[in-house]
């Protein structure tokens, strides 16, 4: 017998005749005798070889039995690790049994077993499974209380590929346990609506222990005929869980042969069977439609804009969305977060279908959303600003959608647009809400808005130019931003407008960022704030004051407006991110504003070559010329004289737009460059 220093040893008597008394002999144990018939814990503190007597006696007499050299104690030593594996090359999918032949009594085993699932193992003797081919190192390492040790085996599995009839990924293990699902003809299926081809397979997949999708059943689709997939349960005398569970639900894949890819599937099922969607041993079920996927191609222009999308994707990364058109994004944010690749700044990271986002990009892009169409069509608002995406892909009469819940919101509105539906001043110029758009919804009330499903088409159709305006010359073109106020006109305050008459809000600057045309209906102003990704000024500042005026076309003449504000509201005469007023009293003022005189102003000749000269502007104090894209090409001071000559012959023939501002309102006149 073998111990270790300080191993105790428990000894039992085996004598016959039915002893009455017993002495034990112990050499080297601290313990040196005892009259114990079956002494336990007998202590050994010296290294050595010992021998054991034992002495019995009756009332016919005594007998002893010594054993010569029957103790061994040894040094205490450290763990030694080692191990073997009961199969050392497999294929793809099989188990491999580890087993620890360790020595020096170890407490905890690690085991990293490269290529395995799992990969990691506090177990003794773990049991794991390969998927992948490929050449293994394991490594064991042990502690004990004297130690640890380590034994790595480096190229120790070797997994090959299995040679199936399935795709990759799909082997399928039969067991006893079965369920048939039948696939008729006539749920003929569908990749993004493009119906499978014959060879391509459908399948069903379940969990396994490790929390990973594994084939439960698959087979060809023919083209010509019915098919079945026979779906396999798991086997409970196997280690690791190989099929389905009772109740487990089936999750439906399609692969295609054509481009070597599987796509998740939604499935519809025959509710007239007693089976449908879940596993059971004997069970039967029937599909009336399986589909792959949903696509949708959403066009973002140039600018800043609102967009969303009624797919969710299955691959959320925005980045990996944007894919080729990521160098193209210069900000995109919502209330969660913001990406803005200059300052390498990302706190979105995934898509959320359930909500919009404000964009800005460089040139018009094309986004590919690859999912499932959008299936949660319940938006539950609290009160303030919210992001409302389209999660349909059809457009929506805007009226109509929010006709029960007027009571519960204040207005909604195009993010970095136009258009507004604000209920309690009669205003909509939103008439429509378009998929692939998104918009900015102030809530007053808690409530639940509900989107009904709808047929549509797999791409967005913007119209163009939907981020800028442009309907004063004088006053350039506007453009949208991220940062917006909304001013409400209602029909009480309209005054002495007249029909077609421009509306504009202009900074400190004489800058307008922000016009809107009476057209005989209540309306408001969308005005724009600085847009922070650029260094020129775009927009208001926050809490700098509006000036009004208003622009009457068919007579070419100019108007201040005194406008009165409803002080119940957040905002007046202030721009506020956001923020939103009301005009309760517009009051045009007198016409002929103090600056220059259109009438007076002469460029000749006009057309020209690009050299020209300008005459009667002595009131003008600075020139601007734009390019018919709205750029600015030239912009010089004037110091009062009544003519001067200026020279843009290098620039492309076109019309252009020549701006002569001063004190007042500018003039701004055609110049032709042949």
């Amino acid at each position: 017998t073998v111990i270790y220093q300080g191993g105790t040893i428990d000894f039992t008597d085996l004598s016959t005749n039915n002893p009455t008394g017993w002495l034990w002999i112990f050499e080297g144990a601290e313990t040196t005798s005892s009259t114990l018939q079956n002494p336990t814990g007998i202590v050994y503190n010296t290294v050595g070889v010992f021998d054991v007597a034992l002495t019995v006696i009756n009332g016919f007499g005594s007998d002893t039995e010594a054993k010569t050299d029957y103790i061994t104690v040894e040094v205490i030593s450290g763990p030694v690790a080692d191990f073997y594996a009961n199969e050392t090359s497999i294929e793809a999918g099989d188990i491999v049994r580890f087993y620890d032949t360790s020595t020096g009594n170890p407490t905890s085993w690690h085991w990293e077993i490269e290529g395995s699932s799992p990969s990691v193992s506090y177990q003794q003797n773990p049991v794991v499974v390969f998927h992948l081919p490929g050449i293994y190192d394991v490594k064991l390492t042990i502690s004990g209380t004297e130690g640890t040790d380590e034994e790595i085996k480096e190229d120790y599995i070797e997994v090959t590929e299995v040679t199936s009839i399935y795709p990759p990924g799909w082997d399928v293990v039969p067991t006893s346990s079965q369920h048939v699902i039948a696939i008729p003809l006539e749920a003929h299926p569908k990749v993004f609506d493009t119906p499978i081809l014959p060879g391509d397979f459908v399948g069903v997949f379940y969990l396994d222990d490790f929390n990973q999708l594994k084939c439960g059943g698959a087979t060809a689709w023919t083209g010509i005929e019915n098919i079945a997939v026979i779906a396999f349960g798991n086997d409970p005398y196997f280690p690791l869980k190989n099929g389905f569970s009772v109740g487990e639900e089936f999750q439906w894949w399609i692969y295609s042969m054509g481009d070597e890819t599987s796509y998740p599937a939604n499935a519809e099922y025959n509710e007239a069977l007693f089976f449908t969607d879940t596993f059971y041993p004997l069970g039967m079920s029937g599909l009336t439609d399986l589909l792959a996927g949903a696509k949708y191609e959403l066009t973002v222009l140039e600018g800043w804009s609102g967009i969303s999308s009624p797919v969710d994707p299955w691959d959320k990364n925005i980045e990996g969305i944007f894919s080729t058109s990521f160098s193209n994004l210069v900000l995109m944010n919502n209330f969660e977060g913001l990406i803005w690749p200059d300052e390498e700044i990302n706190t979105l990271v995934n898509w959320d279908s359930h909500s919009g986002y404000n964009i800005k990009v460089d040139e018009d892009i094309i986004l590919e959303f690859l999912g499932y169409a959008e299936d949660n069509l319940s938006f539950d608002f609290e009160p303030g600003w919210a992001f409302l995406p389209v999660p349909v892909p059809c457009e929506l009469n805007t009226a109509d959608l929010f006709s029960d819940y007027e009571d519960d919101f204040v207005l909604l509105r195009e993010i970095s647009g136009f258009g507004t539906y604000w209920p309690a001043f009669n205003i909509n110029t939103l008439e429509f809400l378009y998929p692939g758009k998104s918009y900015m919804f102030l809530a007053s009330n808690p409530f639940t808005l509900e989107f009904e499903p709808c047929a549509g088409t797999s791409k967005n159709a913007i119209p163009a130019n939907v981020n800028t305006v442009f309907l004063n010359p004088e006053w350039g073109t506007v453009k949208a931003t991220n940062a917006f106020h909304t001013i409400a006109v209602p029909q009480s305050a309209l005054g002495n407008l007249k029909t077609g008459d421009i509306v504009g809000v202009i900074n400190s600057n004489n800058q307008c960022f922000g016009e809107a045309q009476y057209t005989g209906q209540p309306f408001a102003i969308s005005v724009f704030g600085d847009d922070i990704t650029t260094t020129s000024i775009d927009g208001f500042e926050t809490g700098e004051q509006f000036k009004l005026l208003v622009y009457r076309p068919n007579e070419n003449t100019s108007f201040t407006v005194d406008a009165v504000y409803d002080l119940s509201l957040p905002n007046s005469n202030q721009f506020g991110i956001n923020g939103i007023s009301a005009i309760t009293n517009l009051k045009l003022g007198a016409n002929g504003l103090n600056g220059p005189s259109s009438q007076n102003i002469n460029i000749q000749p006009n057309p020209s070559k690009g050299i020209f000269k300008v005459s009667g502007i002595q009131m003008v104090e600075s020139i601007i010329i734009m390019a018919p894209e709205g750029d600015k090409i030239y912009e010089g001071t004037h110091d009062g004289s009544h003519s001067t000559s200026i020279d843009i012959s290098g620039f492309p023939a076109g019309i252009y737009l020549i701006r002569f501002q001063s004190k007042g309102l500018p003039v701004v006149r055609k110049l032709i460059i042949n």
